[in-house]
C-alpha cells in the first residue's frame, strides 16, 4: 500500500513539475511578444554608416523624366512617399483612352518628358513640343473621378484637364487625343503592404 501510494504521489509530482515548466514557457513567450510590441517602434539608439547616398530622383509623372534638383536638396517623406515641397513623387501618371495605365516601357520616349518644379506647380517641356505649365491650385476646381488601377490594385484618381491630354497625347502618340494626364488627389496610400515586408520592425497599419 505504502509502496503504491509512493509511486502515485511521484507521478503526481512530475505532471505538476511538466504543467508549471510549460505555464512558464507560454508566460514567458507571451512576455516577449509584448515587449516585443512595446519597442517595435523605438529607434535605434546607436547607428552604424554602411553607405553614401548619392542622389535621390523623384519623379512627378511616372514613367517621365526626374525633377532636376540639388543633390544637397532636402525632401520630405511620408506615407505617400518623397517629394519636395507641393511636388510629390508619382502623384500624375498617364492613362489611355481606356483607363490603363501608359509608361515607357510601350512608348520609351516618355523619358524625355521634363518637369521642372514651379513655387506651386510643374512646367513640362519635351523635344518638338511648347512648354506646358500646370498650377495645382487650379487642380483643386476638378472633380471628375476616373477609375484605374495601377498593378493590379484599384485606385481613384482626377483628370487634370484636355489641355494637358492633348499635350501628351501630341508627343507620346502623335494625335490629338488618346493619352490623360491625372493625379492622385487623397492623404494615404491604397496598395497594402507586400506580404514579404510585414515583418518590417518600423511599418505599421497606417503605412498602408
Amino acid at each position: 500500500m505504502n509502496q503504491s501510494i509512493s509511486f502515485n504521489s511521484s507521478g503526481l509530482s512530475n505532471k505538476m513539475l511538466i504543467g508549471m515548466g510549460v505555464s512558464l514557457i507560454a508566460v514567458g513567450g507571451a512576455g516577449y511578444l509584448v515587449y516585443r510590441h512595446l519597442h517595435r517602434d523605438v529607434m535605434p539608439t546607436k547607428w552604424r554608416r554602411v553607405g553614401k547616398l548619392q542622389r535621390v530622383n523623384v519623379f512627378p509623372v511616372k514613367s517621365c523624366a526626374p525633377l532636376e534638383v540639388d543633390p544637397q536638396q532636402e525632401y520630405d517623406c511620408d506615407v505617400l512617399g518623397i517629394g519636395i515641397g507641393n511636388v510629390r513623387d508619382r502623384k500624375f501618371m498617364l492613362i489611355n483612352d481606356n483607363n490603363e495605365m501608359i509608361t515607357a516601357r510601350g512608348y520609351p520616349h516618355m523619358v524625355k518628358i521634363q518637369p521642372k518644379a514651379l513655387p506651386n506647380g510643374l512646367v513640362f517641356s519635351a523635344p518638338g513640343m511648347p512648354d506646358l505649365e500646370l498650377d495645382f491650385k487650379q487642380l483643386e476646381t476638378l472633380s471628375e473621378d476616373v477609375h484605374t488601377s495601377i498593378f493590379s490594385v484599384a485606385i481613384d484618381v482626377m483628370l487634370c484637364g484636355s489641355r494637358f491630354d492633348k499635350w501628351f497625347s501630341k508627343f507620346i502618340l502623335k494625335k490629338d487625343s488618346g493619352v490623360k494626364l491625372v493625379y492622385y488627389p487623397y492623404p494615404g496610400p491604397v496598395r497594402k503592404t507586400c506580404p514579404e515586408l510585414k515583418h518590417m520592425p518600423y511599418l505599421t497599419q497606417q503605412d498602408s
